[in-house]
């Protein structure tokens, strides 16, 4: 009977789709094996999927969000299908034909520009697609090499960059051209800078107010924009005055001659001001460009702190004693948030039914545990995913107040297939201060509170 037993062999694997907000989708799974087969979807935070125990699963897409089907049968045999992504977009008017089958329906399309040399040369395409559809810019008719997103982005804009403008979108139902945008190039007049750098803390709890649910994805959105525009940003959540003041310190090392940054200005200095003050005699902007001649040694001297307070721990490769090796990988939400991800790469010759979990020393507090707040973080995480399909993960907030090292615990359970017994191994990784934690802030608060 056993070697009538057929290995289950997934035949059709679900793809992922862009379609826009509430639009019903159907993910798709098709396996072969012996016996009747039974399914389960998970969600992208391993969490069963309510009543997701059939081949097909249908979803209201409502956010972004990752989807894994496992398939087993009777005999205690299981696979899983590949991850697929439902990227949802909220549109006001997406436009959809009626009779829309999934071929690749372009919503945004490029807009004509005039860029300043130098510059930074952004173009923006937006196709609905099931499955979600493929990218390709064109520039004067010409393939453009490594162009396949829905951004095309050039820094430092040149004569050689101006032209009509192209995306040829596709999936496996239809092709699509997106309509022409014509670049042009001008010869740049304007001011540069020698450096722009930015600070950004959101509090979402406090002791006396309700807690606040924006101001993580402001500080995040806020710091990919001046990310974009050659802005160094340092991004904290949910600091004590005295954390505060003491960022404030250190951020102020970055500064210099030529740095823009409110502060210095006396005007404002010390007060939350409603309006953007400053005491700058020229038209200078937030997209003016850097300037790196002339003042190497003082853009070098930034550069290091800046990195200081944004290095990430390396991925690392655990090898237990039973021959299982994990990987660790590392992904900061901002500067003082950190996710640990951890994923089984091979289970070795004795070990099955293997699971992980991640825990640190000392335990750090996780800000997003509040009720309400798991939607935000899963947005979060699935647009910082490092590690592809990770087993677990592990928020690490505060690491402002990292005094010490911090030791990540690793605990391994799996079943030993020839004792038939379900064992645990555990290997510590010691990754010392990441991100702004090896700016030792709580050092400044201490000299704040001894003035006291």
């Amino acid at each position: 009977m056993k070697n009538m037993i057929r290995d289950i062999v997934i035949v059709q694997h679900p793809v992922s789709v862009y379609v826009p907000l509430n639009y019903k989708v159907t993910l798709s799974v098709r396996a072969e094996g012996t016996g009747i087969l039974n399914y389960q979807w998970f969600k992208s935070s391993k969490e069963e999927v309510f009543g997701g125990t059939r081949a097909d699963l249908i979803v209201t897409a409502q956010r972004s969000q990752s989807y894994i089907c496992r398939v087993n049968d009777q005999f205690c045999n299981c696979v899983f299908s590949e991850w697929v992504t439902v990227k949802v977009l909220d549109i006001a008017k997406p436009g959809l034909p009626v009779a829309w089958r999934g071929e690749p329906h372009i919503t945004v399309q490029p807009a004509p520009q005039t860029v300043r040399q130098g510059e930074r040369l952004t173009l923006s395409c937006t196709a609905f697609g099931i499955p979600t559809p493929h990218y390709q810019w064109y520039r004067n008719g010409h393939p453009l090499l490594g162009k396949t997103t829905d951004t095309l982005q050039i820094e430092n804009a040149g004569t050689d960059h101006r032209g009509t403008y192209l995306c040829y979108v596709s999936n496996v139902q239809e092709e699509r051209w997106t309509e022409a945008a014509d670049v042009e190039i001008v010869p740049s007049n304007q001011l540069t800078a020698t450096d722009k750098v930015a600070l950004l803390i959101g509090n979402l709890n406090y002791s006396h107010h309700p807690d606040l649910m924006a101001p993580t994805m402001d500080v995040q959105e806020l710091a990919n924009l001046l990310q974009q525009l050659g802005f160094r940003v340092v991004s904290l959540l949910d600091l004590t005055r005295e954390e505060m003041l003491a960022a404030i310190d250190k951020f102020l090392l970055l500064l210099d001659r030529g740095v823009y940054d409110l502060g210095r200005d006396p005007f404002v200095t010390g007060k939350q001001a409603v309006e953007i003050r400053h005491t700058l005699k020229e038209p200078r902007s937030l997209t003016d460009p850097i300037r790196t001649t002339s003042h190497t040694g003082e853009l070098h001297l930034r550069d290091a702190c800046w990195r200081q307070a944004n290095e990430l721990p390396h991925q690392k490769l655990l090898i237990f004693p039973c021959g299982v090796e994990v990987e660790v990988s590392f992904s900061a939400l901002f500067s003082n948030v950190m996710v640990a991800f951890g994923r089984v790469i091979t289970t070795g010759p004795r070990a099955q039914d293997c699971t992980i979990t991640l825990r640190s020393t000392p335990a750090m507090e996780d800000v997003f545990s509040s009720p309400g707040r798991s939607g935000e973080m899963d947005s979060l995480l699935l647009n910082n995913l490092v590690a592809e399909n990770p087993d677990c993960s592990l928020r690490l907030c505060g690491l402002q107040k990292l005094q010490g090292s911090l030791v990540i615990k690793v605990d391994l359970h799996y079943t030993h297939m020839d004792r038939k017994l379900w064992l645990q191994e555990s290997k510590q990784l010691d990754i010392g201060k990441p991100l702004v934690a090896s700016c030792d802030l709580h050092r400044g608060q201490q000299a704040m509170v001894a003035q006291r």
